[in-house]
């Protein structure tokens, strides 16, 4: 296995505008000003004052709305990328999470109530949807929860509306945006592979699995009765790295011990290993590969563990 290691990674480009107005203002302390002509007073005098009208205060949450607020944890406010998958036959983007049961009536109208007023991103919100067939436009049309997550029902295209109805979960990003998206399909053919990759494939597994064995062992008795290898294999468009990529892991007690390996295999046969730099999960399986950020190289998705 080649010693060169890459780091795969969601790229993700965070554009944040600033602008600040700075006014100065300087006069002599000394002097004193010589007071105006009685004409340009009476002028004065006569001009209407323009006073900007404030906002007229919103009506007040709910008791039970506010108490569910409470529970609320949004994404900070200026973040543009999110995360999103079909469930439930519907394209759901993640705006955060709720620390308590409101999938029965009269706590889901309102936790909708209390999501409606504290979210950062509003119903009507439109985003570029990035997924494995490519990009297209959403906008986020009613609040939900899922799983005890904050989430956005997107409304998107036919096509993608169509795979969300068949496919699960069809993970994407989702980027806020207020300008048109142009509709693109992926060119990628993550469907085909050279002949002789897949087999090459299992070989590589294998022999990750048996290192990783023969160096690491869980440290207790307890862990090592419970000792499993998982892997998965996904393939997709790596950039000069590969079309194939790897993802080995030993875990044991739930993944409360985790020894994970990852790498790409390119058409030759070539291994690259990769660096996950996840401070998080443990261990990650993986669901699919696209290109999130549309910069030619697909990025992974992963069901993270432990």
């Amino acid at each position: 296995m080649s010693r060169h290691r890459a780091a795969l990674r969601l790229s993700v480009v965070t554009l944040t505008g600033l602008v600040v107005a700075i006014a100065a203002c300087r006069g002599d302390r000394t002097a004193q000003a010589a007071p105006p002509p009685a004409d340009t007073v009476a002028q004065l005098d006569t001009q209407t004052a323009h006073v900007v009208e404030r906002e007229p205060p919103k009506p007040a949450l709910s008791p039970l709305a506010d108490s569910i607020a409470e529970r609320l944890v949004f994404p900070p406010r200026g973040q543009l990328w999110f995360t999103a998958a079909a469930r439930g036959k519907r394209m759901l983007v993640d705006l955060g999470r709720v620390d308590m049961d409101v999938k029965a009536e009269p706590r889901l109208s309102a936790y909708r109530e209390a999501v409606a007023r504290l979210s950062p991103v509003p119903i009507g919100a439109r985003f570029r949807l990035t997924g494995p067939w490519g990009a297209d436009s959403a906008t986020l049309r009613e609040f939900s929860v899922w799983n005890g997550r904050i989430v956005g029902v997107l409304e998107t295209s036919a096509h993608v509306d169509s795979m969300a109805k068949k496919i699960e979960p069809l993970p994407a990003a989702a980027a806020l945006t207020d300008s048109a998206v142009v509709v693109a399909a992926d060119s990628c053919r993550r469907d085909s592979l050279p002949a002789g990759l897949t087999d090459r494939a299992q070989i590589v597994r294998d022999s990750i699995e048996q290192d990783i064995l023969a160096t690491q062992k869980p440290p207790y008795e307890r862990l090592q009765n419970s000792l499993k290898v998982s892997s998965s294999r996904i393939a997709g468009c790596y950039g000069r790295l590969g079309r194939l990529l790897l993802i080995v892991s030993a875990r044991a007690g739930n993944t409360e011990w985790v020894a994970e390996r990852m790498a790409i295999i390119d058409d030759s046969g070539a291994v690259t290993p990769l660096r996950s730099s996840d401070y998080r999960f443990r261990a990650h399986d993986g669901v699919y590969a696209f290109d999130a950020d549309r910069d030619g190289v697909d990025d992974l998705a992963a069901r993270a563990l432990g």
